[in-house]
């Protein structure tokens, strides 16, 4: 694919970022696939809150803490 930009400038480059968004969710609706959906995202997200200690998030601090006692552990 080919662009041509008439400038560069903040509101083309929103304009060209607003295309590349659509286009990535356009091409994982016809791939089946949830561009949207960051699991791994999500599960750092949780992983952090237990090491902050968090309510409500002592199982991610106890696999953090095996992982760091050097066993084999999978995320």
């Amino acid at each position: 694919m080919s662009l041509r930009l008439p400038q560069l400038d903040a509101q083309v480059m929103g304009q060209l970022i607003f295309l590349l968004e659509a286009a990535t969710v356009t091409a994982g609706a016809m791939l089946e696939v949830n561009p949207l959906d960051q699991p791994g995202v999500e599960l750092s997200k949780e992983l952090t809150y237990g090491l902050m200690g968090r309510p409500g998030f002592a199982e991610q601090k106890k696999r953090l803490e095996q992982m760091d006692q050097g066993a084999r552990f999978v995320v």
